[in-house]
This record gives C-alpha cells, sequence and structure tokens, in this order.
C-alpha cells in the first residue's frame, strides 16, 4: 500500500506544478504573441510598401515620393513601437 502524504507535502506538490503550469503558459503565451507581432508588422510593411508603390507612380515627376516614403517609414516605426509597447503591457 502506498505511503500517504502528509498535508504539507501535498501542498509543496501543488506549488511546484503551479510554478510549472505558470512557466509552460508564460513560454506559450511569448510564442502566440511574437507570432501575432510577426504577422502583424508583415502586414503594416505589405500595405505601406503598396501604398509607396502606388504614390511613386503617382508621382513620378513632381518629387513627392521620397517624402511620401520618409512619412511612410515614420508611421510604419510609430505602429510597431506602439504595438510593442501594448504587448509588453500585457
Amino acid at each position: 500500500m502506498p505511503e500517504s502524504l502528509t498535508a504539507e507535502e501535498v501542498r509543496s506538490d501543488c506549488r511546484s506544478a503551479t510554478k510549472i503550469a505558470t512557466k509552460i503558459a508564460t513560454k506559450i503565451a511569448a510564442k502566440i504573441a511574437a507570432k501575432i507581432a510577426a504577422e502583424i508588422a508583415t502586414k503594416i510593411a505589405t500595405k505601406i510598401a503598396t501604398e509607396i508603390a502606388a504614390e511613386t507612380a503617382k508621382t513620378k515627376t513632381t518629387g513627392t515620393t521620397t517624402t511620401t516614403a520618409t512619412t511612410a517609414t515614420i508611421t510604419t516605426t510609430a505602429m510597431i513601437e506602439k504595438f510593442c509597447t501594448f504587448l509588453q503591457k500585457n
């Protein structure tokens, strides 16, 4: 017959299990957040690249393409920074 555990041994086992579960959940959440961040960054970059290409086609002769590209880059960077800040807070 197996020996009985004391109440303290049971509590200790539960605390250990909770710590392990927390570590696993944290790792899974980090992987999911990284995947979501990568997908969003890719979508943002694709959208900005499409907008820059369209703007380049429209403004080829006006010389405003550089300004538009710079603005798009700054906007993209700001959006990514805000998203990363959001992930860090949550």
